[in-house]
């Protein structure tokens, strides 16, 4: 199974959006007033904090300055940008095939899909497009953009050659398949989702990919996080890549993706895994542990926390100190390469800083922060730039020393305000 984990922004529509999302489909040239004023009233959507979210616009299918192509060194058909662009350039807006709710085993979203491929033979044919196994992937045709943006065609426009299989299709999703989860402001637990997308699809993982994918009401927006160049592949993240190698590979293999990341980061920390060994099977151990004595020290409503109170906290800390010590004396790292495993390890540093802030109400800054915060954030934003949680750590340092000029003092509800935007 290559179901892509959503770790960015969902929404919480209950049902798909197939229907009123029908109004067509905006290619570069089409994306006029109409199709900017989607971006607009999305944008506006968005600066309110995405809510209530099922007020949140519909979005018409676009496709920007992409296409998909094989890549040279045979790994498949990818995405690829076909111009030089800006990061925050809009590359594509893409509305689900099929989406199903609370569905673990993928059993609605197959009935969905099947029921549509049924009923529209240029539908399946697209679906079909995707690969249904792994080695499948090489052998298959590149389509044409054309053809993947083709609108819904009555049966008597297609032939009928094509046969519905629904162990196929189950392949294809089980293969494809983008899943998360979504909290409604009314609701106590959350949404569980799984939706199969055709173009985004095509879209290869990378730890340190190149554009940002945001999901609201079941429509995926993706933009470039940085610069990127003509030829140049579009690559975004599957899973959580702000970890170290060991963990990252540990969620590969749990999302049963079928392959072994191998992008520039994952290359350079496999080269110092005798050196980070230790390291690593500590930051792995105490990870959950640290979280998890956060949270509760933090639910505490009846008496403020001492520092004594994050033992655990205290031991993740010391695994950052550590890593940065080694990664510096490492000469043959150049400082990109040095950004990419420290922002693996930043949470290690992160959770210390941010529980000192706590537990000072942010009232003075020695006990927020150091001169690292700034080199962590440097990091994170070269690792994985364009992310809510980049954002999320920025606007909270921003925040702190707002108040701190102003002689405020920071509290739970702040903190939790800035965190719930990851």
């Amino acid at each position: 199974m290559e179901s892509k984990l959503t770790t960015e922004v969902e929404s919480s529509s209950a049902r798909p959006l197939m229907a009123s999302l029908s109004a067509g489909t905006f290619t570069q040239k089409s994306f006029s007033s109409s199709g900017y004023s989607i971006i607009v009233r999305l944008s506006e959507f968005l600066l309110k904090g995405c809510s209530p979210w099922r007020e949140a616009p519909p979005c018409a299918d676009y496709i920007g300055p992409v296409k998909v192509a094989r890549t040279p060194d045979g790994r498949g058909r990818r995405l690829f940008a076909t111009q030089d662009v800006r990061a925050g350039t809009l590359l594509l807006i893409s509305n689900p095939m099929a989406m199903s709710y609370d569905d673990p085993h993928r059993v609605l979203l197959l009935m969905r899909l099947v029921a549509h491929a049924q009923d529209d033979p240029l539908f399946l044919k697209q679906m079909y497009c995707l690969a249904h196994t792994q080695s499948s992937q090489d052998e298959m045709e590149v389509p044409s953009m054309d053809f993947l943006a083709s609108p819904p065609r009555s049966p008597s426009d297609y032939g009928t050659d094509v046969h519905v299989d629904p162990s196929r299709i189950m392949d294809i999703i089980m293969l494809n398949s983008f899943e998360g989860e979504f909290k409604d402001d009314n609701q106590e637990s959350k949404t569980w989702f799984c939706g199969l997308y055709l173009i985004a699809s095509l879209i290869n993982h990378s730890c340190h990919r190149n554009a940002s994918r945001l999901i609201v009401r079941g429509t995926m927006i993706l933009h470039a996080a940085t610069d990127i160049q003509k030829g140049e592949e579009i690559t975004i993240t599957y899973i959580s890549t702000v970890a170290p190698l060991e963990l990252r590979h540990k969620s590969s293999l749990a999302m049963k993706f079928g392959f072994k990341c191998k992008c520039k980061g994952c290359i350079v920390e496999d080269s110092l895994r005798h050196s980070l060994s230790d390291v690593s099977e500590m930051y792995c151990n105490l990870h959950d542990k640290a979280f998890d004595e956060v949270r509760k020290a933090i639910s505490l409503v009846s008496h403020r926390p001492t520092e004594s109170s994050f033992s655990v906290v205290a031991q993740f800390r010391s695994i950052f100190d550590r890593v940065s010590s080694r990664i510096r004396s490492e000469y043959g790292l150049s400082e990109i390469e040095r950004k990419w495993i420290m922002a693996g390890y930043s949470s290690a540093y992160l959770g210390k800083c941010l529980i000192r802030g706590y537990i000072a109400r942010f009232s003075k800054k020695p006990a927020i922060w150091d001169d690292t915060i700034v080199e962590v954030v440097e990091a994170l934003r070269t690792t994985i730039p364009g992310l809510p949680h980049t954002l999320s750590l920025i606007t909270l340092i921003v925040a702190i020393t707002q108040r701190l000029e102003n002689k405020h003092e920071i509290g739970k509800d702040d903190v939790q305000c800035t965190r719930s935007t990851n």
